[in-house]
């Protein structure tokens, strides 16, 4: 009956490590093809979740929900200011795709994680229930 369970996990545990790359790049590609102009930038991007991530007191949730925004500064910024210095992004494009650009991250977070987690989050009978 264990060596049962143990295959059971390996078999769930494949499949994780198969789909959730393979979603990455779906959900990404879909999400860039919302992307504002140079194409840097989207309305949406899922692919930005995070683990772990325990949720089991409305105190976390509540830092989730209001640390979220502020996390997602950190990746427009970096990777906007590093485009505008190799020139891929000119001077008067910046605001709109940054704004673009962490607007999606966030939602991305927001939205996405809470699916992923239900689907894949550790232990899974706490995140199914």
């Amino acid at each position: 009956m264990q060596l049962k369970v143990a295959n059971l996990m390996t078999w769930r545990q494949l499949f994780l490590y198969t789909a959730l790359p393979l979603a990455y790049i779906v959900t990404g590609w879909l999400g860039l093809l919302l992307a504002a102009p140079p194409g840097y930038a989207t309305t949406i991007f899922v692919p930005a979740t995070g683990y772990p991530v325990p949720f089991d007191k409305a105190s976390d949730i509540l830092a989730f929900l209001l640390l979220t925004p502020i996390f997602c500064l950190t990746s427009a910024t970096i990777s906007l200011g590093g485009l505008w210095m190799l020139g891929a992004v000119e001077l008067h494009e910046l605001p709109m795709n940054w704004e673009t650009w962490w607007v999606g991250d966030t939602l991305g977070v927001l939205v996405a994680l809470p699916p992923m987690l239900i689907l894949g989050g550790e232990p899974l009978t706490r995140w199914r229930s």
